[in-house]
C-alpha cells in the first residue's frame, strides 16, 4: 500500500523551491511544467489508490463527418468575423460540455447562457470532439467558431519548420528531476507521454502564439474565459491574452474538493507562474469559494445550466423504485459486484436498476458493463445527465463526483462508499456513507431519515452575478430581453 500524499504535500515536494521554473521552451522563455502537471498529479493519485485502469481513449471516426468538419473549420474558422457583432467576451470551449436538447439541438451547459444574455458582444470558440473530426450541431447559440482551425495550421507549420532542438535537452532533464522529486513510481509509458506532450506542444508553440496574439487583435476581446484554465494544458492561450493586457477567467465545471490539483498551489503562487492562471475564477456558489489556493480572484456566478433546468421539472409517477449506479469509470468491477449483489438481495420486482457510465466510458459500455447488459435487468442511461437524476429515486456511487452534489438538487437518496481514496477528495458525510454492500442493501431497506442540503452550492442568480461582473469590470450591459 502507497503512503496517501495530499496534493499540497506533493505540489510541495515538486515546486515549493521554484526550481520546476528552471525547465523553459526556447520559445520565449515560456515555462514547460504547465503542460504536464495535470497528467503527473493525476498519474500520483491513481498510483496511490491502485485504481482500475484509467478510462481508455479509444474514438470512433465516422467517415461521414469529416466533410462537415472540414466545411465548419474553413467556414467557421474564429478568423472570419459575425457581422453587426462584437467580440468582447470570447468563451473558450471543449466539445465535451455540449448536450442535445429535447429540441434537438446542442446546448453548451458551461457557456450558453452566459453568452445568449450578452448575445452581441459573446463569442464562443469551441474545439472540435477528441480525434473524431465531428463538432456538435445544430447549436443552440448562434455565435460559435471553431478552434480547429487554428490547431491544424499550427500542427501543419511545426511539420514544416525545424524545432528548437535545445527544448530535447530540456525536456529530459525536466522529466529526470520530476522523477527523482516524485516519491511515487511511475510506469514508463506515462513519462514516455509526457515526454511526447512537451515535445509536441515545442513544435507548436510559436505559431500558437502567433495565432492566438492576431486574433485577439482583431477581435479586439475585453476579457477571455477559457474552459480548464488552470489545468495548464492551454496556458498558450492565457499567455497570449496576458501579454496583450487582457483579462482572463475560467468558469467553474466540477466541483472544488481539498486535492484538486489544478487549484492548489503552494510557493509557485510567488512567482510569474501566476500568468499562468487566469485572473478571475467563477464558481457555483459560495460553498466553493474556500477549496481553490490559486492566485485567481473567485468571483461567485452560479450555474445557470442546473438552475434552469430544474425550474421546469416534472417528475412522473413509476412503478418501481430506480437506483441509479454513478461510474467514474475506475471502479467498474467494484461496481459490477456490488450490483450484483443487490440485485440478487433486492430482486427487480419492485426495483429498477441503472448504470450511468462517465462520458469518457461511452466507446466502452460494451467492454465494461456486457455481463450487466446480459442480465436483461439492467439498463444503461447515457442521456441528459439530469434527466437521469430527476429519474431515480436513489444514487450509489463508489467514487467522488460532480454529479452527487448535483444530485442534492434533485432531492434524491445518495450512498456514498466511506473509503480513503472518497475521503481523499470529499466529506462523505454530506451525504449517507457506506462501508460494505452489505450496509448499503440495509441502509436502501431503511434509509436514513436524514435531509440533504445543497446549502449555497447553487447560487440561484447566475444572471444577475453575471450581468454586475460584466458591467462593473468593463462597463458593459447586456442586450438580451430575458
Amino acid at each position: 500500500m502507497n503512503k496517501i500524499y495530499p496534493v499540497a504535500e506533493l505540489s510541495g515536494l515538486l515546486e515549493d523551491d521554484l526550481q520546476i521554473l528552471n525547465f523553459r521552451f526556447a520559445y520565449k522563455g515560456r515555462l514547460m511544467w504547465p503542460y504536464i502537471r495535470g497528467i503527473l498529479m493525476q498519474s500520483a493519485v491513481i498510483e496511490m489508490f491502485q485504481w482500475d485502469f484509467p478510462i481508455g481513449q479509444k474514438k470512433k471516426i465516422i467517415p461521414k463527418d469529416i466533410i462537415p468538419y472540414g466545411l465548419n473549420v474553413l467556414t467557421k474558422n474564429p478568423f472570419r468575423p459575425i457581422r453587426s457583432t462584437t467580440s468582447d467576451i470570447i468563451f473558450f470551449s471543449s466539445s465535451i460540455v455540449n448536450v442535445l436538447s429535447e429540441d434537438g439541438v446542442y446546448v453548451n451547459r458551461l457557456y450558453d447562457h452566459f453568452a445568449l444574455d450578452f448575445q452581441e458582444s459573446s463569442l464562443i470558440i469551441e474545439d472540435s470532439l477528441s480525434k473524431q473530426f465531428r463538432f456538435m450541431t445544430p447549436r443552440q447559440c448562434p455565435h460559435v467558431r471553431y478552434n480547429d482551425w487554428i490547431l491544424i495550421h499550427s500542427l501543419l507549420k511545426s511539420k514544416v519548420f525545424k524545432k528548437n532542438t535545445s527544448d530535447l535537452t530540456t525536456i529530459d532533464h525536466l522529466l529526470n528531476f520530476l522523477k527523482k522529486r516524485l516519491p511515487l513510481a511511475l510506469n514508463d509509458a506515462l513519462w514516455a507521454n509526457m515526454s511526447s506532450v512537451l515535445n509536441l506542444i515545442s513544435g507548436l508553440l510559436p505559431y500558437l502564439d502567433e495565432y492566438y496574439q492576431r486574433l485577439f487583435r482583431i477581435l479586439e476581446p475585453k476579457i477571455v474565459f477559457l474552459e480548464d484554465a488552470s489545468y495548464g494544458h492551454k496556458c498558450h492561450i492565457l499567455n497570449a491574452a496576458h501579454e496583450m493586457g487582457l483579462m482572463t477567467g475560467e468558469f467553474q465545471h466540477g466541483a472544488f474538493h481539498k486535492n484538486h490539483f489544478a487549484y492548489i498551489y503552494n510557493n509557485l503562487l510567488n512567482s510569474e507562474y501566476v500568468n499562468y492562471l487566469p485572473r478571475y475564477l467563477m464558481s457555483y456558489g459560495e460553498y466553493w469559494r474556500h477549496f481553490p489556493k490559486t492566485s485567481s480572484e473567485i468571483v461567485t456566478i452560479g450555474n445557470p445550466y442546473i438552475i434552469e433546468y430544474t425550474k421546469n421539472i416534472m417528475i412522473k409517477p413509476k412503478a418501481k423504485e430506480q437506483i441509479l449506479f454513478i461510474s467514474g469509470g475506475s471502479k467498474t468491477t467494484l461496481l459490477n459486484e456490488s450490483l450484483v449483489y443487490l440485485i440478487n438481495e433486492l430482486g427487480s420486482d419492485q426495483y429498477e436498476f441503472v448504470i450511468r457510465p462517465h462520458p469518457a466510458e461511452y466507446n466502452f459500455i460494451t467492454e465494461r458493463y456486457s455481463s450487466m447488459i446480459s442480465r436483461g435487468d439492467v439498463k444503461i442511461s447515457i442521456d441528459n445527465l439530469f434527466a437521469s437524476l430527476s429519474k431515480a429515486d436513489k444514487i450509489v456511487s463508489f467514487e467522488s463526483s460532480t454529479v452527487l452534489f448535483e444530485a442534492l438538487v434533485f432531492d434524491n437518496q445518495i450512498f456514498l462508499h466511506n473509503r480513503a481514496d472518497v475521503s481523499y477528495f470529499i466529506d462523505p458525510d454530506i451525504f449517507s456513507p457506506f462501508q460494505s454492500k452489505e450496509e448499503l442493501l440495509s441502509m436502501i431497506l431503511s434509509p436514513p431519515t436524514r435531509k440533504y442540503s445543497s446549502g449555497s452550492m447553487w447560487d440561484p442568480f447566475w444572471k444577475e452575478n453575471f450581468r454586475r461582473f460584466i458591467f462593473d469590470q468593463f462597463g458593459l450591459k447586456n442586450t438580451t430581453i430575458v
